[in-house]
Protein backbone atom coordinates (compact mmCIF):
# COMPACT_ATOMS: atom_id res chain seq x y z
CA UNK A 1 0.00 0.00 0.00
CA UNK A 2 2.85 2.35 0.73
CA UNK A 3 4.11 1.76 -2.83
CA UNK A 4 0.70 2.78 -4.19
CA UNK A 5 0.85 5.96 -2.13
CA UNK A 6 4.33 6.73 -3.42
CA UNK A 7 3.23 6.27 -7.03
CA UNK A 8 0.41 8.79 -6.71
CA UNK A 9 2.90 11.62 -7.19
CA UNK A 10 4.25 10.04 -10.37
CA UNK A 11 0.92 9.51 -12.14
CA UNK A 12 -1.08 12.25 -10.43
CA UNK A 13 -3.66 10.13 -8.63
CA UNK A 14 -5.40 11.14 -5.42
CA UNK A 15 -4.79 8.20 -3.09
CA UNK A 16 -6.88 7.47 -0.03
CA UNK A 17 -6.40 4.78 2.56
CA UNK A 18 -9.29 2.54 3.60
CA UNK A 19 -7.93 0.52 6.48
CA UNK A 20 -9.94 -2.44 7.68
CA UNK A 21 -6.81 -4.48 8.23
CA UNK A 22 -3.56 -3.95 10.07
CA UNK A 23 -1.26 -2.43 7.48
CA UNK A 24 -0.02 -0.03 10.13
CA UNK A 25 -0.75 3.67 10.25
CA UNK A 26 -1.66 5.47 7.05
CA UNK A 27 1.12 7.60 5.62
CA UNK A 28 0.72 11.24 6.60
CA UNK A 29 -1.13 13.47 4.18
CA UNK A 30 -3.61 10.82 3.00
CA UNK A 31 -7.29 10.56 3.77
CA UNK A 32 -7.95 7.53 5.95
CA UNK A 33 -11.24 5.67 6.24
CA UNK A 34 -11.70 2.80 8.64
CA UNK A 35 -14.14 -0.04 8.70
CA UNK A 36 -15.01 -3.29 7.03
CA UNK A 37 -14.78 -3.17 3.23
CA UNK A 38 -18.00 -5.23 3.10
CA UNK A 39 -19.78 -2.17 4.55
CA UNK A 40 -18.49 0.34 2.00
CA UNK A 41 -21.15 2.70 0.64
CA UNK A 42 -21.42 3.78 -3.01
CA UNK A 43 -20.90 7.44 -2.06
CA UNK A 44 -17.50 6.51 -0.57
CA UNK A 45 -16.37 5.23 -3.98
CA UNK A 46 -17.97 7.87 -6.18
CA UNK A 47 -15.45 9.81 -8.23
CA UNK A 48 -12.40 7.74 -7.29
CA UNK A 49 -9.89 6.96 -10.04
CA UNK A 50 -9.38 3.38 -8.87
CA UNK A 51 -10.08 0.96 -6.05
CA UNK A 52 -7.48 -1.63 -5.00
CA UNK A 53 -8.89 -4.38 -2.81
CA UNK A 54 -6.38 -6.00 -0.47
CA UNK A 55 -8.97 -7.38 1.95
CA UNK A 56 -9.04 -10.98 3.04
CA UNK A 57 -8.02 -13.46 5.67
CA UNK A 58 -4.30 -13.62 6.32
CA UNK A 59 -2.74 -16.52 4.40
CA UNK A 60 -0.09 -17.01 7.09
CA UNK A 61 -1.86 -20.02 8.61
CA UNK A 62 -1.95 -23.77 8.29
CA UNK A 63 -3.39 -24.93 4.98
CA UNK A 64 -6.30 -26.79 6.52
CA UNK A 65 -9.54 -27.26 4.64
CA UNK A 66 -11.26 -24.78 7.00
CA UNK A 67 -8.56 -22.14 6.54
CA UNK A 68 -8.52 -22.52 2.75
CA UNK A 69 -12.30 -22.08 2.70
CA UNK A 70 -12.10 -19.04 5.03
CA UNK A 71 -9.44 -17.45 2.78
CA UNK A 72 -11.55 -18.01 -0.33
CA UNK A 73 -14.75 -16.72 1.30
CA UNK A 74 -13.01 -13.64 2.69
CA UNK A 75 -11.89 -12.62 -0.78
CA UNK A 76 -15.16 -13.45 -2.53
CA UNK A 77 -17.25 -11.58 0.05
CA UNK A 78 -15.14 -8.41 -0.16
CA UNK A 79 -15.20 -8.41 -3.98
CA UNK A 80 -18.96 -8.97 -4.04
CA UNK A 81 -19.51 -6.07 -1.64
CA UNK A 82 -17.28 -3.78 -3.69
CA UNK A 83 -18.97 -4.85 -6.94
CA UNK A 84 -22.38 -3.99 -5.52
CA UNK A 85 -21.17 -0.61 -4.23
CA UNK A 86 -19.54 0.19 -7.59
CA UNK A 87 -22.71 -0.88 -9.43
CA UNK A 88 -24.76 1.56 -7.34
CA UNK A 89 -22.20 4.38 -7.62
CA UNK A 90 -23.27 7.65 -9.25
CA UNK A 91 -19.75 8.14 -10.67
CA UNK A 92 -18.06 4.73 -10.43
CA UNK A 93 -14.28 4.34 -10.24
CA UNK A 94 -12.69 3.92 -13.67
CA UNK A 95 -10.76 0.87 -12.48
CA UNK A 96 -11.34 -1.54 -9.66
Amino acid sequence: MHQLCLQQTVVGLDVGWYDGCDFGPAPSGYEQRTGDVRDVRPDELAGLDAVVNLAGKNVNCRATKANRLAILKSRLNSVRALAEAVRRCSVPPAVW
